[in-house]
């Protein structure tokens, strides 16, 4: 793949991860009931925060085992603590 197209990819996934990493700064709060937060949903049919928070992580995670003609390796969907997320965040 040319040099230009996986910086373009990088780019994109950077933009995505840095959006993230955004949302589970900002829920970082005395406040939050963290567990009720993973769970919470933008709309009725769309899977819960933390199952969004493994499918955005899984994307350059399983780009980069492409990369190196490894398998896709996806990582859990039930996310249910914001420890949890922040590490599945931070691994990829």
């Amino acid at each position: 793949m040319q040099s230009q197209n996986i910086d373009l990819i990088r780019t994109v996934f950077q933009s995505r991860l840095t959006t993230l990493e955004h949302l589970l700064k900002s829920a970082r709060t005395p406040d939050c009931d963290y567990e009720s937060f993973l769970q919470k949903r933008i709309v009725a049919d769309m899977l819960p925060f933390g199952t969004q928070i493994a499918f955005t992580c899984n994307q350059p995670h399983n780009f980069a085992l492409w990369c190196n003609g490894k398998p896709a390796n996806n990582l859990d969907p039930k996310v249910t603590s914001l420890a949890q997320a922040s590490l599945v965040h931070r691994k990829h």
